[in-house]
């Protein structure tokens, strides 16, 4: 999942490291993830529970299951599975990603498969972040529920 541009733009702003880098540039500390996500809209909300994840490609799947801390206020919120979580990395491409959404009590509240595009991205530069982080998300609509 990537933040949006402008806060992106926001983070650099204000986090310059002093390590230089690239043609004596500082480079930002702004962090990325390595992992996908899953937007829950509003329609959607739960107080708390659970969201499960299963990332297929074509070397498999992986699955993680994440907590969903308690909320009162109802409000969209999102999930992430970090590569760690889903115990294996995954690299630029297509994907599946199977998202399923548990109330505090386990039951399925709503789930969907889509088809995403996971991307590389760098932050801070490419001549600041290496190899960069791979990321990308699908959302759950109202539609999804069960």
């Amino acid at each position: 999942m990537r933040l949006p541009t402008g806060m992106v733009a926001a983070l650099v702003a204000v986090a310059p490291s002093a390590a230089g880098c690239g043609g004596g540039m500082g480079c930002t500390d702004v962090r990325g993830t390595h992992g996908v996500g899953g937007e829950i809209p509003k329609s959607l909300f739960v107080h708390s529970g659970e969201v499960a994840f299963e990332v297929c490609d074509d070397d498999g799947c992986a699955t993680a299951t994440k907590p969903l801390g308690h909320l009162k206020d109802r409000v969209g919120r999102g999930s992430i599975a970090t590569f760690d979580d889903l115990g294996r990395d995954f690299d630029p491409g297509e994907v599946t990603i199977m998202v399923q959404l548990f109330d505090a009590r386990g039951s399925l509240v709503a789930e969907t498969e889509q088809t995403a595009e996971l991307d590389r991205d760098y932050p801070n530069g490419k001549e600041c972040d290496g190899d960069g982080y791979v990321s990308g998300g699908i959302e759950l609509r109202a539609g999804d529920r069960v």
